[in-house]
């Protein structure tokens, strides 16, 4: 079986291609290299990028092959090197999140990266997707083409068998590095690799093609699934909000239990997080058949959600951030512990921001006299969580205003307040 055509995906203005020096990236490198006139003519240049992870002691020296082996074919090349931090979330997944983030770092519109993931990387990503109890989404395992960023992703021997890169090596003499930790069985891929997906070929000799098969049933489902969600997302009113966004409480609970969890993960997935886990989808069950008087919450990861008015908000990790006591000001932007940016206009400086801690009283314009703090907050039907995030700006011992909710009696109204959360979207 012989290598596939050189087909870039669409928009495609530089070619890039993902060498670690392992047997799979120097194929697709000199792959790239031997079509490099027919990318000439149109116009496309093609460059090379090595990730060094720094993890194993040879990290250098293969560092060093990669830049002769590029400089041999003449393809430019940039080295990044990355410090990958654990963190609790295993190695392999802490090494491909911090090589991720330098490609797309790198990476520009009109880029496509090239990676050389083959049928039987494809096999083990269903395997292992399988035994941590994925869904559709994740049975899916890789997608031959995807965004990456302002970039694109290809992957253009997503359906060719590890063998057919292996003859192609030895029928051009090709040599390469070998990471001594891809023998490792404590890494799960390795184990399937070394253990599993040998036994599956003993048995059903085109076991890894049957498999790739599969995840591409499971990708069609996948994409109708997204065609159902995009419309019942199209009907639940989403709208931006000062600190994340929200839908339609109502409109979400008409649908079922299966359709409002994948609506969620499209929702999330179109904002740029990763889904949450099932338990946490069944979790959220709870926090969208909660009374109407409360207001619950369930933080995942990097974000949360929690339900107020009628509304179920998406909201950032950082509103858990704990709120300063007294902040001096001059008046220039001023960014917050919890990631919002606070501006004023037309007040001269110094001033102070100050946070509720209770029993505090402000008379907004207009208002024949002064009330409760966490009243008034209320009246403006400010959510609960921002209640005690909310800026109190202060010249002198003089509350001036609350966020920009209000300007007190008695302040200019030439005095413009700005209080905001950049979006969640597009992260």
């Amino acid at each position: 079986m012989p290598l596939p055509n050189l087909n870039l995906p669409a928009d495609c203005q530089h070619v890039w291609v993902a060498v670690s020096g392992g047997v799979d990236s120097i194929v697709l490198l000199h792959w790239a290299a031997q079509n490099s006139r027919a990318l000439a003519a149109q116009d496309i240049e093609l460059k090379a990028i090595h990730i060094n992870h720094q993890l194993s002691a040879q990290s250098d020296a293969w560092q060093q092959y990669v830049m002769r082996v590029c400089a041999d074919w003449g393809v430019p090349l940039i080295v990044r090197r990355v410090d990958v931090m654990v963190r609790g979330q295993g190695l392999e997944h802490a090494a491909r999140k911090a090589r991720y983030q330098a490609f797309e770092a790198e990476l520009a519109a009109g880029d496509v990266l090239m990676l050389g993931h083959h049928q039987d990387d494809q096999a083990e990503t269903f395997l292992l997707r399988l035994m941590r109890g994925a869904g559709v989404q994740g049975l899916a395992a890789m997608s031959s083409v995807r965004t990456l960023g302002h970039a694109q992703l290809w992957r253009p021997f997503l359906n060719t068998p590890k063998n057919t890169l292996l003859s192609y090596a030895a029928t051009h003499a090709l040599r390469w590095v070998t990471d001594e930790s891809n023998s490792d069985p404590r890494f799960d891929r390795n184990l399937l690799r070394r253990d599993v997906l040998p036994v599956l070929h003993q048995r059903w000799p085109h076991a890894a093609h049957k498999i790739a098969q599969a995840a591409e049933h499971a990708l069609e489902a996948q994409q109708l699934l997204n065609e159902y969600a995009a419309a019942d997302l199209a009907q639940l009113g989403v709208r931006a909000e000062k600190f994340g966004c929200s839908l339609c409480l109502h409109q979400l609970q008409l649908l079922s239990p299966p359709r409002q969890k994948q609506v969620v993960r499209y929702w999330l997935r179109g904002l740029g997080y990763l889904a949450p886990e099932a338990k946490h989808l069944d979790e959220l069950q709870k926090v969208l058949t909660a009374k109407n008087d409360s207001v619950p919450a369930l933080w995942v990861a990097d974000y949360g959600f929690s339900r107020f008015a009628g509304r179920l908000y998406l909201l950032p990790w950082a509103l858990t951030a704990e709120t300063s006591k007294t902040i001096e000001w001059q008046g220039e932007a001023l960014l917050l512990s919890d990631g919002s940016r606070l501006q004023i206009a037309g007040c001269s400086a110094p001033l102070s921001v100050r946070f509720r801690v209770g029993g505090e009283r402000a008379r907004p314009q207009g208002r024949g006299h002064s009330q409760v703090l966490k009243k008034l907050l209320q009246e403006y039907r400010v959510p609960p969580w921002l209640r005690y995030q909310v800026p109190l700006i202060y010249r002198g011992e003089n509350l001036i205003a609350v966020g920009d909710y209000w300007l007190e009696e008695g302040v200019s109204k030439d005095v413009v307040v700005s209080w905001c959360y950049p979006s969640m979207a597009g992260r």
